[in-house]
């Protein structure tokens, strides 16, 4: 019985999301004048929603995503982005001290390298309670708590006396940052419709790419001249600066929520959105993890979700062992060195994810109103990770020129960055109303696996070689990429097949 749901879920889901992408892939933006923009119409009375956003409202409304002004989306997506910079910021500032750290407290590189991995595990576990408390209670109260956490959290990291301390409080952060991926993508389809999410999507990532690139490098240059607490000190500092922003300038923009609050404000305008009936059908409920994990055992998730699984963790995988790799000959590189290192990959995935987003949202028009047919080039561009693995693998191995291994990560940095947007905008257009838990499933199994592989290498890397260790996850994308690719050309003839029968009946 439970499997037969199961199935009827996913189909009726897929059916639902195909006609919400038909109906919003021409422009989904209806002006709607706020007092926020510049050409607001002066002599109307703005409603206010929600305490923060006062828009002009009236019963020719006919989407919920025109509530929006086009600055005011601007200053939404400003504000998740920056604050999105928190998450790799996370991971990746302490990257080039984890040599010192490991000296300091006297442990090996596995377990320096379990400050990192252990974090990553407990994002991920945690997500799966802050996606569905954000699609519940909403995206501010989450964003504020989750912030306020985090600070008090790290300033246990700044004084951890102990490598176990250090990863009590790290798992503490972690549990805490669990909140930002999901909340920032329920935002992202809050406010954009699925015609043009994958932009949006898209920009939004873009602070988890610059991390790579700006983290490592302030890292470094932290580490080497103030020692490695300070670099969560910056954490704190930062933290602490993204809570006033949020509480100022983030709206509750909760779809749910903003109905609820349009009504009470102006009932006419409310029943003239075309999303109204929808909306209060879907009254938000708590679900379970088991649920947001289930979303990506879905049969038209799960081969696209283990390419981004595979892609994501071979990049980490090798950004992770990179600083061990540089700091023994003939490399010998300063903490700083190191930092500059992390370039090739972060500058390539900030690159991709703008053209990744903008490629998904280019094939809404073009396929068929299919949302899986939207990730066709995605995925052929993710084969770019394979010889971006064996330039990494084979080059650090045969101790080859730098340009090299900068080559290898550039590749693997396009492959991760021109993805992600794409099978976020995928999964938040089958499950519009539970946004926040569906990508929390993803982000938990996504950072838990990842975290498994990058232990893994570091445990087997000293006996196998890096350059295995790489050809080993390269051929395992190979295999799952080849699937998910065929899954893709099946459906695409699939709709081919319809086409021609609709076209066969209307003709007779």
């Amino acid at each position: 019985m439970g499997a037969q749901e199961h199935r009827g879920g996913t189909a009726n889901d897929a059916a639902a999301a195909t006609r919400h992408d038909q109906q919003q892939t021409g422009p989904c933006l209806i002006t709607i004048k706020g007092v926020d923009d510049s050409s607001s119409t002066s002599g109307t009375d703005p409603s206010t929603c929600d305490g923060h956003i006062q828009l002009e409202l009236s019963a020719s409304s006919s989407s919920l995503y025109s509530l929006y002004s086009r600055r005011r989306r601007g200053i939404i997506l400003a504000v998740i982005s920056i604050a999105q910079c928190l998450a790799p910021f996370n991971d990746c500032i302490i990257l080039p001290g984890l040599k010192a750290l490991q000296l300091e407290f006297h442990t090996s590189s596995v377990m320096a390298t379990a400050v990192v991995a252990f974090n990553s595990i407990s994002l991920g576990l945690f997500s799966l309670l802050w996606g569905p408390a954000s699609d519940v209670w909403g995206r501010r109260v989450v964003y504020i708590a989750s912030t306020l956490l985090y600070s008090a959290f790290s300033l246990g990291c700044i004084f951890a006396r102990s490598i176990s301390m250090l990863l009590v409080f790290r798992v503490l952060q972690g549990a805490a940052l669990g909140a930002y991926r999901t909340t920032a993508t329920g935002v992202v389809s809050d406010v954009w419709c699925p015609a043009e999410r994958g932009v949006a999507l898209g920009i939004q990532a873009l602070p988890t790419l610059v991390g790579p690139v700006v983290g490592p490098l302030l890292g470094g240059f932290i580490s080497q001249y103030f020692g490695w607490r300070a670099t969560f000190i910056a954490l704190a500092l930062f933290s602490a600066l993204i809570i006033p922003m949020v509480a100022l300038a983030l709206p509750e923009t909760m779809q749910y929520k903003r109905l609820a609050a349009l009504r009470a404000k102006d009932p006419a305008a409310a029943a003239a959105l075309s999303e109204a009936r929808e909306i209060a059908a879907s009254r938000p409920v708590f679900r379970p993890p088991w649920f947001a994990m289930a979303v990506v055992f879905q049969r038209d998730v799960l081969l696209h979700f283990l390419v981004g699984l595979l892609v994501f963790a071979s990049a980490y995988s090798c950004v992770v062992e990179l600083p061990g790799v540089l700091t023994r000959a003939p490399y010998r590189m300063t903490q700083v060195g190191i930092g500059v290192s992390f370039l090739p990959a972060g500058v390539a995935a900030m690159i991709a994810s703008l053209a990744g987003g903008r490629m998904f949202d280019w094939m809404a028009a073009r396929s068929g109103g299919d949302p899986m047919l939207r990730l066709t080039y995605n995925n052929m561009a993710t084969m770019l990770v394979v010889p971006g693995l064996l330039c990494y693998g084979l080059g650090a191995h045969f101790k080859a020129n730098l340009a090299v291994l900068y080559i290898g990560l550039f590749l693997m940095g396009l492959a991760m960055g021109a993805f992600f947007p794409a099978l976020l905008g995928y999964v938040t257009i089958l499950k519009q109303h539970a946004a926040s838990t569906a990508t929390a499933g993803l982000n938990a199994i996504l950072f838990i696996a990842s975290a498994g592989i990058m232990l893994a290498g570091s445990a087997v890397v000293g006996s196998i070689g890096i350059h295995v260790y790489c050809i080993a996850l390269a051929a395992g994308y190979t295999v799952v990429a080849a699937a998910a690719s065929i899954q893709i050309h099946r459906r695409q003839c699939s709709m081919r097949e319809l086409s021609s029968l609709v076209g066969t009946r209307g003709s007779s």
